[in-house]
């Protein structure tokens, strides 16, 4: 029965310290740049695991090859590549005045 309340109130405690991250990221971060950080944190993870996995393989003498797992890490290279470069192209378009862009802005008031 406490063991019951225990994981409730835990439970409790976890919504509430998740709510509180939130609203201090929603007012600090644009979505687009939460996304581009929950990527390349999903990327960076994933990369970690599969290489572990490589590396508990050929400690334990395996002697194939592991194309299943390097094309892990290479389709998640490539989907955060895509990722960062639609950013990237927001960014531009985001940080233009009339047509021009911020850097020819800060050239021309010197």
């Amino acid at each position: 029965m406490s063991n019951g309340k225990r994981v409730a109130k835990t439970d409790g405690k976890l919504k509430k310290a998740a709510g509180a991250v939130w609203s201090f990221v929603k007012g600090y971060l644009s979505f687009s740049k939460l996304l581009v950080f929950a990527v390349l944190f999903i990327d960076y993870k994933a990369t970690m695991v599969t290489l572990d996995l490589c590396y508990i393989a050929v400690a334990n003498n395996y002697t194939g090859s592991l194309p299943y797992l390097t094309a892990l890490i290479a389709f998640l290279q490539a989907a955060t590549a895509t990722v960062l470069s639609f950013s990237l192209n927001k960014s531009k378009a985001e940080n233009t005045t009339g047509g021009i862009t911020y850097e020819a802005n800060i050239k021309r008031d010197c």
